[in-house]
């Protein structure tokens, strides 16, 4: 099996440095911080600087060092782009009644059929709004958080089997059951 470097092409704007066992990459729409230790606790890859682009390469020849190697070198790819242009998840409401709205900067109420409203304070490094009483979008520079906070949103109501009523990333798939048959 060939040693085979990854490499880490350089986005405009954004900078990559090394401090002891973190990684920080630092953008225009803000900094990241990967623990390069606790992702590679078994140093089975290196990194360098070459043509001013960051390669990564296996220290063995084996399966598990490559496959390591490609995980950290697309994952540092990822936060690259997070910091120079960000991530966008676009979410909906369906439901009879079911609405939401932004009720401080950090704070979206939601109208979920229940008997009181539901509050759901956003974490500052993600940043929602609403487009109209359905639809609402939330913004950060992590996909990992982005993508978790939309976890969470979905989990104060998700979508019901039979009608598609409840919380969700808009035009995500949902196989609806069958009702009763007479």
């Amino acid at each position: 099996m060939s040693s085979k470097a990854y490499e880490i092409p350089n986005i405009e704007g954004v900078r990559l440095s090394v401090e002891g066992s973190s990684l920080n990459i630092e953008g225009p729409l803000g900094s990241v911080s990967l623990q390069m230790d606790k992702l590679d606790p078994n140093a089975l890859c290196s990194w360098a600087i070459r043509d001013n682009e960051w390669v990564i390469f296996p220290c063995e020849a084996k399966k598990k060092a490559n496959a390591l190697c490609n995980t950290l070198s697309k994952l540092i790819q990822q936060k690259m782009i997070g910091v120079s242009q960000g991530f966008l998840t676009k979410m909906e409401v369906s439901g009879v009644g079911y609405r939401v709205q932004l009720e401080s900067d950090q704070t979206f109420c939601f109208k979920l059929g229940t008997s009181h409203d539901v509050l759901y304070q956003l974490p500052g490094d993600v940043r929602g709004f609403c487009s109209n009483a359905t639809d609402f979008y939330l913004y950060g520079v992590d996909k990992a958080r982005v993508t978790g906070v939309a976890a969470q949103l979905i989990a104060l109501r998700k979508p019901d089997p039979y009608k598609g009523k409840g919380v969700r990333i808009q035009n995500s798939f949902i196989r609806l059951k069958a009702g009763k048959k007479r």
